[in-house]
């Protein structure tokens, strides 16, 4: 909006009422407010790592919204300046400016592409989690520690414990464990030299 308002105020007719005025208040939306605001969230939103944050209900309904809304304003500018050419062509009309109709045209334009762009990206990378099929893991440890949480949620684990403290899962043998299994079903050993894993059948 704030960017359509100043190429009217640039590029519009001579007698524009208020002309410096709106580019003022042009300026002064897009630059402070828009920018501020839009900064904000969209760096608060790219603090978590992006496979994290695409999968949120609140960015896919963002993206996905905002594209529709966007794209309608596009489409609808582009309307009413094909509407004002043809009335200049036809001789009809009062002569209407189509610097308004062609920037909002233009600017939505660009913010759907922007939008559909991003949400794109977002479903490439939430398709590719969607891919892992599910698998079965056992574990024959004392204790498990938090290894079931470093599983996918597609993953089926089962624990089986030992009477004896030697095999005692922490969080860095955790996380070895989950990329050796690489998502394939598998058997587990645990004891005080570490670890084995083998392939389930």
């Amino acid at each position: 909006g704030g960017a359509t308002a100043l190429s009217t105020a640039a590029f519009g007719p001579a007698d524009l009422v208020g002309r410096r005025a709106d580019a003022i208040i042009a300026l002064t939306v897009t630059v402070i407010v828009g920018a501020a605001v839009w900064l904000y969230f969209w760096l608060g939103a790219s603090r978590q790592p992006r496979e994290l944050e695409a999968p949120s209900g609140p960015r896919r309904f963002y993206l996905i919204g905002m594209s529709v809304v966007m794209g309608l304003t596009s489409a609808g500018a582009l309307i009413a300046a094909l509407v004002i050419v043809f009335q200049r062509l036809l001789e009809t009309g009062a002569g209407e400016s189509v610097v308004i109709p062609v920037s909002l045209f233009i600017f939505a334009g660009l913010a759907t592409w922007h939008l559909l762009r991003i949400n794109a990206e977002d479903r490439d990378l939430i398709g590719s989690e969607e891919t892992i099929t599910p698998f079965s893991v056992t574990i024959v440890c004392s204790h498990p520690g938090m290894v079931s949480a470093r599983f996918p949620d597609v993953a089926k684990v089962r624990v089986l414990y030992r009477a004896d403290d030697t095999g005692m899962i922490d969080d860095d043998m955790a996380d070895e464990i989950v990329a050796a299994v690489a998502h394939r079903s598998s058997y587990v050993w645990v004891d005080s030299d570490g670890f084995r894993v083998a392939a389930a059948r």
